[in-house]
């Protein structure tokens, strides 16, 4: 005969067994992400800019540009030494210029690659500066 007021009493070990299920099963939930990309922001081109007889570095008073016949974009300094432009795939000219420098220009520059987050993987350019007559 079955008493209604009768308690049933569990072992710890089968209430802390069911916990750590749910706390599983909550976790590896379908709701998570599938992957995590770490990828640095898409940089097409980065120009090393140096004087052409010294190989002193000139990016410090440099700028520029890079452009694609649909797209154009200005370098940006990341160092005294660095300008990088441009954030796709694409054929570039890269045009730097400098006072006290002729013009720097480079067409053709095919950027081809991208990462495994889509990143686009820049291309490493020596824009090496002719000073001006």
């Amino acid at each position: 005969m079955h008493r209604p007021d009768t308690q049933v009493s569990l072992p710890w070990s089968v209430i802390g067994g069911a916990f750590l299920v749910i706390a599983i099963s909550a976790c590896s939930s379908s709701t998570a992400p599938k992957g995590f990309c770490t990828a640095s922001q898409s940089i097409a081109v980065e120009v090393t800019v140096r004087d052409s007889l010294s190989g002193a570095v000139l990016a410090d008073s440099a700028f520029g540009t890079a452009a694609t016949p649909t797209y154009q974009d200005s370098l940006r300094h990341v160092s005294d030494s660095v300008l990088l432009g441009g954030n796709q795939l694409g054929n570039y000219t890269v045009t730097v210029h400098r006072p006290a420098y002729a013009d720097w220009v480079k067409s053709g520059v095919r950027v081809a690659r991208a990462g495994e987050c889509g990143n686009v993987i820049p291309v490493q350019l020596e824009a090496r500066l002719v000073r001006a007559p």
